[in-house]
């Protein structure tokens, strides 16, 4: 799915979208250091950073559905 088709779904879901759970951030950040490993940072910065600096900023996202979509990007998304 694109991403542009994601945030509408999930704009459109609004508050009814709940925030992620403790399992799905922990699902979400093994799948962005897997990529982080595979591919590299793209800032050229450490992993143990780079998965830090991710998830402070996807638990500390103020609306759910913007929250899902930062946790469903991938390093170079965020670093673009």
């Amino acid at each position: 799915m694109r991403i542009a088709d994601r945030i509408a779904r999930l704009e459109r879901a609004g508050d009814a979208d709940p925030r992620m759970t403790e399992a799905e951030l922990d699902a979400a950040a093994d799948r962005y250091e897997a990529e982080l490993r595979q591919d590299g940072v793209p800032s050229g910065g450490t992993i143990t950073g780079a998965l830090a600096s991710w998830r402070e900023m996807v638990e500390h996202t103020g609306e759910a559905w913007l929250q899902r979509v930062y946790a469903g990007m991938t390093p170079a998304d965020l670093y673009a």
